[in-house]
């Protein structure tokens, strides 16, 4: 929370959208209601558990769609899971090998 009096709320309520419109363009991420959420945080009007609020629903509406989509063996979601997959994939060749 920025206070009104170094940044007014009309601004901040401009430049939330902008930098989350930004931020998920450099990561490729694009999703507008968190753009839309951007300008409900800069209003000012909702607390840090508002925030918490949204991200929990997020992990739990992600969940199902992880769960069902990988039951499948024609479809996977997400398509890449970092790096943790490839370093899983290792330590499964060497699990191996030490049998």
């Amino acid at each position: 929370y920025i206070p009104e009096d170094i940044l007014p709320v009309w601004i901040r309520r401009a430049v939330g959208p902008a930098f989350a419109i930004a931020a998920m363009t450099a990561l490729g991420v694009i999703h507008p209601p968190a753009g839309a959420h951007s300008v409900i945080y800069a209003s000012g009007s909702y607390n840090w558990v508002f925030y918490v609020l949204v991200v929990i629903g997020a992990m739990i509406s992600v969940a199902p769609a992880v769960i069902v989509n990988n039951l499948s063996n024609r479809r996977q979601y997400p398509l890449y899971w970092g790096y943790w997959s490839e370093y899983l994939r290792l330590q499964w060749r060497r699990f191996g090998r030490n049998k």
